[in-house]
């Protein structure tokens, strides 16, 4: 007696339920693991941070604590140096891309071997040499063109793993094209902040530039714990009281990890806080971006 085998299958509607619950799944999925993959990206950078706030102790600790910030262009005048440009990431990182060149004469082109923080990130590398003749802040290759050195070097402690956006070469607009790593050598920048209100009580630039370094120095006068050193992109332009950045950015930005208006910050007393800063507030209790005078009584003390 013969019978016939026949093999069951699916039909249309099962597949088609098979496939809505896979789709479902990895909707539920994909957040959750976009969510860790940040978490494991602000984990990293803040982690870059701390680092970079030991060697800053470690350099002060080693220059009478002089904090690691040469100007990008200073001249001596009358016996004394006197600033006449600085940047936000003179202080460590690599190489800064082709683009600066010519910007702004080349002044803010600063080159890897020229940034003080390095030598104690990478003990074991060997920097280009960065002395030039009449203005030993200013960095550069000796001898060789720029090109035959630039890019060279990736210090990935100097990089975030969010950073994929540049606003440093038309300030305050993004561009899109390359981060500020590969910008500017570095994706985490010295505040800049107490620049400008030492700048609007009245200082010229280079005693604006030398009081906020004597300060800085002496770590007098402001709450350690408070003043934030350096931090991501995004508190730089979210804090601006500027009207014009605050028009171009009236909601703030998204942050390097998936956040609007928090930024990774590193403050003076070498601690790294991952805060929601807001819009042009360069002081709130939670951070300092100005060098905040202290006083001996508590807001809370009976007059």
């Amino acid at each position: 007696m013969h019978r016939e085998c026949r093999r069951k299958g699916f039909t249309l509607i099962e597949l088609l339920v098979v496939i809505a619950i896979i789709a479902l799944l990895i909707g539920i999925l994909l957040p959750a693991l976009g969510r860790a993959r940040r978490s494991a990206q602000l984990m990293k950078s803040m982690s870059n941070l701390r680092q970079i706030m030991f060697a800053t102790e470690q350099y002060k600790i080693d220059n009478k604590e002089e904090v690691p910030y040469p100007p990008a262009l200073a001249v001596k005048v009358a016996g004394n140096w006197q600033a006449r440009a600085w940047c936000t990431w003179s202080y460590g990182g690599k190489d800064t891309s082709e683009f600066w060149r010519t910007r702004s004469s080349g002044q803010f082109d600063i080159a890897v071997g020229g940034r003080p923080l390095n030598e104690y990130l990478y003990p074991d590398a060997v920097f280009p040499e960065y002395k030039k003749p009449g203005n030993p802040k200013r960095t550069f290759y000796p001898g060789r063109p720029l090109t035959e050195y630039r890019g060279e070097w990736e210090l990935e402690i100097f990089k975030s793993p969010g950073d994929r956006v540049t606003y440093q070469r038309a300030w305050p607009r993004a561009n899109y094209e390359l981060s500020s790593y590969d910008d500017v050598g570095t994706s985490y920048h010295t505040n800049a902040r107490w620049f400008d209100e030492l700048r609007d009580g009245g200082l010229g630039f280079s005693n604006a530039f030398y009081e906020g370094m004597r300060r800085l120095k002496l770590a007098s006068d402001f709450s350690t714990s408070k003043f934030v050193w350096i931090h991501d992109q995004t508190a730089d332009i979210v804090t601006q009281e500027d009207p014009s950045v605050q028009t171009l950015y009236p909601n703030g930005i998204e942050g390097d990890y998936g956040d609007m208006n928090k930024s990774v910050m590193a403050f003076y007393d070498s601690h790294v806080e991952y805060l929601e800063v807001e819009l042009g507030a360069p002081n709130t209790p939670k951070y300092n971006l100005h060098l905040v005078m202290t006083t001996d009584k508590d807001d809370d003390d009976e007059p």
